[in-house]
Parts: C-alpha cells; sequence; structure tokens
C-alpha cells in the first residue's frame, strides 16, 4: 500500500452499498468506513481494496476483524486516550489506526500504545483558519511525528 501524501487523496468512504465515493476497481486502495459492517468489508475485499472499518468497541474491533478488515479505524480514539488502543493491541490480530483527538500535543503518546497510524482533522483544519494556520498546524504535528 502505498503511504504517500499523493496516496491519501484516493482514500474513500463507503457507508453501504448504495453510499460511497466512485469507486476504482482493483485499485488497492484503501476504503473507510465510519463503522463495522461485515457485508460493506466483504463487497471492499470482493473489489480488491483494502477494508478500514470504524470501530469503538472491542466486540466491534473483533467483528470487523473476522470479516476480513486489513486496519482498523478506532474512532473517536481522543475520547479513551492511547491507553485504550495500547490495551486493545495487546489482543488484536489487526494493525488499529487512531483517528479522532489526535494532534500535536498527544499523537506520539498514540504511536508509542501501538497506534499503526493516525487520522488527524481538527487539530489541521478549522473552517475559520487561514491557509498559513493550516499549514502550521500540519507542520507542528509533522514535526512531533518524527520526534
Amino acid at each position: 500500500m502505498d503511504h504517500s501524501p499523493e496516496a491519501s487523496q484516493y482514500w474513500y468512504h463507503w457507508l453501504d452499498f448504495g453510499t460511497y465515493t466512485q469507486p476504482r476497481e482493483n485499485s488497492n486502495y484503501p476504503w473507510l468506513e465510519p463503522n463495522t459492517d461485515a457485508a460493506v468489508i466483504a463487497r471492499t475485499k470482493e473489489r480488491g481494496l483494502i477494508a478500514i472499518p470504524g470501530f469503538l468497541t472491542p466486540s466491534e474491533a473483533f467483528a470487523a476483524a473476522a470479516a476480513g478488515a486489513d486496519l482498523l479505524k478506532c474512532f473517536p480514539a481522543g475520547r479513551l486516550g492511547p491507553g485504550y488502543i495500547k490495551d486493545l493491541k495487546a489482543v488484536l490480530p489487526v494493525p488499529v489506526l487512531a483517528v479522532g483527538g489526535v494532534s500535536a500535543a498527544n499523537v506520539g503518546d498514540y504511536l508509542a500504545s501501538g497506534a499503526c497510524g493516525v487520522g488527524v482533522g481538527s487539530s489541521v483544519y478549522r473552517p475559520d483558519w487561514e491557509p498559513a494556520a493550516m499549514r502550521d498546524a500540519a507542520a507542528t504535528l509533522m514535526a512531533a511525528v518524527s520526534r
């Protein structure tokens, strides 16, 4: 899987069989889901895509893993913290992304807890921010990741 910044533009969301962005057959791109739905995971895998369902509870995480998920998206990770990821990683057979509540102040803690990556939103973008503020926030986040 290509983890470069250029590849991130090809990540898609798939809510159900009728609600998704334009698919690319056998594109090897990841498909992000907001929830754990075994039928959507199966369809994603049938299309040759990388399945990344969302979860919060251990039951959802194990159901997604059993359905064939390639990675798991813990959301909202910020509500439970890096310790939750660490506890889950002790028993989960699938890599976990921490999404929601991740910032420059805690990204290192999430990565140290066993998260294979993070997803960020409001820590690098707000509708009222000027582009320079977004650029600065992203640079601060990337510096924190590099530590």
